[in-house]
């Protein structure tokens, strides 16, 4: 048994920042059997326009064995001789600091509307606090008492958000947890699955095998080593990744409700909602996608055999997605999107996963002739996102998660669709959460429905179970605003590849700090649509060798006609569908180094624009500003004879790049 103590002190200082000061002689407590009430208070009078610091501790202690006397003298009494004795207001100081110093070394970012900003940085801040330095993981949530425990799923997530970021380090720790700190009981072939759900110090608090928990092993390690290039760091977690792969992806005999269906080629466990089991897509996305992961890791680090077989199971797994999506008979579920984000294992306009979509859209029906929605249409939750059809934890209310989920999703999509509309999709969902964050700027868990509220008469604060959460809302509001740039590091090949969508209204935003290995790089992205072209920037800060694989999105119906870097024609290729442009190239590599890449688009070339190139050439006609903008096409300043004919092979379809 434990026994678990209180104490709170409240001092005025002598004056504002001092140390020292008056500690207050006024307390009250409960003298009954279960003495659990009770206060401390202190009289001040404050002239107008005067000052006083008044400074509040709370202090805990505990022992765990019986007949213990000394708890308050040795752990709580010196706590409280510190609090009275130190400066408190010099403490609050260094502690802005020394978060404001941890959010400059990260990505910073700077976007047209204020809200996405500060949640950027509350959400970073937020996810910090999940942090367990001794143990390494990361804590689910707050508030409620089950929360302050670490679910593998939640903890990866999170870090993958740390390493997107470049808080790599703390994402580091998240992946000791795991290999060193967290039970797993034996296979014949090493350790078996992730729990789901343990102390900070490893100890398994819910054991039923949820294979999600384990099967986000791989793509979060992966992730890391994307960011970092720390080889060390792959070899050291092998043996993790191996035991992840392989876990999620056969029986367990540690627990026989883990299994791999070999009729449907599917894993059945318990769902990523810890209320259900079956063969879920979300699950069996999420095993895929580690799978093939770890196969990626297994051919970094030169083991082909593990490298067949884990390929070889993530195809066989793909064929069971396949066959369960044309079944259509899974209750309507927003995990559901989870094959395309944040898994990547079906396109996004895949007509199974776009069927998906439609069903939560309320738009197309099951199997069964179910039309089961999950947006809310009117009433108090007009818009928001559940989580399933017939959810009825604490009544049913939407999640923070279940809705930016949903807008993630048109955000992936938006790199298949033209022009502002899927983007536009994520960010009037993400507009509608930062409406109902609460007034210290958390998301939860839940959105409370108002006839439920646990604080009566607090119908502005909705945010009644667990908060903040990392995972189920603060980590995955970063990823929301780190969206918008869709930033991929590929430490091993040096490169970084970005496919910037901006929602309509905003024509510039900036990225700053990018990591990649020991590099850091500025991104500006600026559309410019009355000069009709859209450039990115980037500043090579560290300098060193980065490679950049970007797309340049364009208004339809125009096309490009001009693609430069630095001024100077740079090879592209352009995706008609989506109307973006491609390029792959080398920044500047001294630090401080700016390389621009900038894409000017008009109408496409008709055969009137051949023959006024055709008459400018031949002296018949004098080129204006505007001519030589739109028909010179080698940059050389002038409309000659090899632009006409250029623009002769493009207007006969000679030339399909536009």
């Amino acid at each position: 048994a434990v026994s678990v103590y209180l104490a709170a002190a409240i001092k005025t200082c002598d004056s504002v920042g001092s140390a020292g000061g008056t500690i207050s002689p006024d307390s009250w407590r409960d003298s009954s059997g279960d003495n659990d009430q009770g206060w401390i208070g202190t009289k001040i009078t404050l002239a107008p326009g005067g000052q006083k610091e008044v400074d509040v501790a709370v202090v805990g202690g505990f022992d765990n064995f019986a007949g213990a006397t000394g708890t308050y003298e040795y752990q709580i009494a010196p706590a409280l001789d510190w609090f009275h004795s130190r400066s408190m207001w010099e403490y609050q100081v260094s502690t802005e600091n020394y978060w404001r110093d941890w959010l400059a070394q990260g990505v910073n970012v700077q976007l047209p509307d204020e809200r996405w900003n500060n949640i950027y940085k509350r959400g970073l801040l937020a996810t910090a606090l999940h942090l367990d330095r001794k143990g390494g993981g990361v804590i689910a949530g707050f508030h409620n008492g089950a929360y302050p425990f670490i679910w593998p799923r939640d903890a990866v997530y999170a870090a993958v958000t740390l390493d997107r970021t470049g808080h790599t380090a703390e994402a580091a720790e998240v992946y000791r947890f795991l290999k060193d700190v967290a039970y797993r009981a034996n296979e014949s072939w090493g350790k078996g699955f992730w729990y789901q759900k343990y102390t900070t110090d490893g100890y398994i608090v819910w054991s039923s095998p949820q294979v999600d928990e384990t099967a986000v092993v791989p793509w979060g390690a992966l992730f890391h080593y994307n960011v970092t290039g720390n080889l060390d760091f792959l070899k050291d977690h092998w043996q993790m990744v191996y035991e992840a792969a392989r876990a999620s992806s056969e029986d367990s005999t540690i627990d026989a409700r883990l299994y791999f269906d070999d009729p449907n080629k599917l894993m059945y466990s318990n769902n990523v909602w810890e209320d259900s089991w079956d063969d879920f897509l979300y699950s069996n996305a999420n095993v895929e996608r580690g799978l093939r992961d770890a196969k990626r890791i297994a051919e970094i680090l030169e083991n082909p055999v593990e490298a067949a077989l884990f390929g070889g199971r993530a195809d066989d797994i793909h064929s069971g997605l396949i066959e369960r999506l044309n079944w259509d008979g899974e209750n309507t579920d927003i995990s559901q999107l989870g094959l395309s984000y944040p898994f990547d294992v079906f396109s996004p306009i895949d007509p199974k996963v776009s069927h998906l979509a439609d069903r939560i859209n309320g738009v197309a029906t099951d199997r069964w002739g179910n039309n089961h929605p999950l947006v809310n249409f009117g009433g108090e939750f007009d818009q928001l996102v559940n989580r399933y059809w017939g959810d009825t934890y604490w009544k049913g209310g939407p999640w923070p998660l279940t809705t930016a989920w949903y807008g993630l999703y048109y955000l992936t999509r938006a790199d298949y669709t033209p022009n502002k509309a899927d983007t536009d999709v994520h960010k009037s969902k993400f507009d509608l959460l930062l409406d109902k964050l609460g007034p210290v700027g958390f998301g939860a868990e839940q959105i409370a429905p108002l006839g439920s509220l646990l604080y009566p008469g607090e119908a502005d604060f909705r945010l009644q179970t667990a908060w903040p959460n990392a995972w189920e809302s603060m980590s995955t509001f970063v990823d929301c605003v780190m969206g918008l740039l869709d930033f991929q590091p590929d430490a091993h090949t040096d490169t970084i590849r970005i496919a910037p969508k901006l929602p309509t209204g905003w024509t510039t935003v900036n990225f700053n700090n990018l990591p990649m290995k020991d590099r850091r790089i500025n991104v500006n992205i600026a559309e410019h649509p009355d000069s009709k072209h859209t450039a990115q920037v980037f500043r090579n800060v560290t300098g060193g060798t980065v490679n950049i694989d970007t797309w340049l999105r364009i208004p339809t119906p125009f096309r490009p006609w001009k693609v430069l870097s630095n001024g100077v024609p740079v090879a592209y290729s352009f995706d008609e569908t989506a109307n973006r442009v491609h390029v792959v190239t080398s920044l500047n590599n001294s630090a401080g180094g700016l390389t621009s890449i900038s894409v000017y688009y008009a109408l496409p070339y008709t055969a009137p624009d051949f023959s006024k190139a055709l008459d400018i050439a031949a002296g018949r006609t004098t080129a204006s500003y505007d001519d030589i903008i739109r028909l010179d096409l080698n940059s050389n300043g002038k409309v000659e004879l090899i632009d006409a004919t250029g623009i002769l092979r493009k207007v006969v379809g000679l030339d399909v790049n536009p």
